[in-house]
């Protein structure tokens, strides 16, 4: 293992009296000359959190529904085998 001597600006926010995230881990892109806000370190941590919040919420939903539909279409094709075999018999 090889371990070089590089330098990472990092950003921690905390976030109190929240019940999803404890704290926030930034690593700052290397190259920008510019410094940056402690406004714009927040308001770009809020919005990626909203983001994975939203997207995380709708993978759930759409998680549910599949579930949902393999539940009717494997009922729908136990009753068909079932129809079926009563006409055979």
């Amino acid at each position: 293992m090889v371990v070089k001597g590089v330098s990472k600006r990092v950003v921690v926010v905390k976030f109190p009296d929240t019940r999803v995230f404890e704290q926030a881990i930034l690593l700052l892109r290397d190259g920008d000359k510019h410094s940056v806000s402690e406004e714009q370190i927040l308001r770009e941590a809020g919005e990626l959190a909203e983001k994975y919040l939203h997207r995380r919420d709708g993978r759930r939903r759409k998680g549910r529904l599949m579930k949902i539909f393999y539940l009717l279409a494997g009922a729908a094709v136990a009753c068909l085998v079932w129809f079926l075999t009563t006409l055979l018999l």
